[in-house]
């Protein structure tokens, strides 16, 4: 009976493993909102592409080297529910929550006037309670327009109590920025490939600990959370 009951639970984690991922994926996003005192407006009427690059850059380059929570997030209301992101990884045959708590970005870096911002990000993981170690990953923040906003973090690798070889990959697209305290609001989507296999989605906030200074908008007008 215990067999069968077992075998149950990694069917079922199995299963879930394929389907039991948000369907509000990333790309979901097909408009960007500025919040500010808990009403949003298009962004696309407020600011242009570049003025959201260089807010961004000043944002992150403001937060090197601390830490900046995520969390689970309700898409609607843009509040936390939780203080991290999990979602079901199959380690092997042993079925757990694979979570994260924050990123930590350095080396924010810009080539060139309008190109997409590079940097360094560590992204800690943990697997049933207890670390995942993991190599620092090369980031790419892209501002395409008013409407496309995202963040990846290339495939970098992991390694779970030593035996437990991956590697993991992270993309966020961005559906909120709060001016007022600094949350950044979106869907997102990660993958481990490996010892440990799994694909999770939904809603995330960025909450970065130090603001800074946005542009004022061009519009008075703000409407109720859409």
């Amino acid at each position: 009976m215990k067999i069968l009951q077992f075998t149950f639970i990694l069917l079922s984690a199995s299963i879930c493993l394929a389907g039991c991922a948000s369907k509000k994926q990333h790309n979901a996003v097909k408009e960007i909102y500025l919040c500010s005192s808990d009403k949003c407006e298009s962004a696309e009427q407020q600011y242009s592409t570049e003025q959201l690059l260089q807010g961004f850059k000043e944002l992150l380059q403001n937060n090197a080297n601390v830490e900046v929570s995520i969390c689970n997030a309700d898409p609607q209301k843009r509040t936390c529910k939780s203080r991290k992101v999990c979602y079901l990884v199959l380690g092997g045959l042993l079925p757990g929550n694979g979570c994260s708590k924050y990123l930590m970005f350095n080396d924010v870096n810009q080539e060139e006037e309008h190109a997409p911002l590079t940097m360094k990000t560590k992204m800690p993981l943990s697997f049933l309670g207890t670390p995942v170690q993991c190599a620092t990953a090369s980031g790419i923040f892209t501002v395409n327009s008013s409407t496309d906003i995202s963040l990846q973090l290339k495939p970098h690798f992991c390694s779970w109590m030593v035996v437990g070889a991956m590697t993991a990959q992270f993309n966020f697209k961005v559906e909120s920025i709060n001016l007022d305290n600094a949350e950044i609001g979106g869907y997102w989507e990660h993958k481990v490939r490996g010892t440990g296999n799994g694909t999770g989605s939904g809603y995330l906030i960025l909450k970065f600990p130090k603001n800074i200074v946005w542009p004022k908008v061009t519009t008075k007008n703000f409407s109720a959370n859409p």
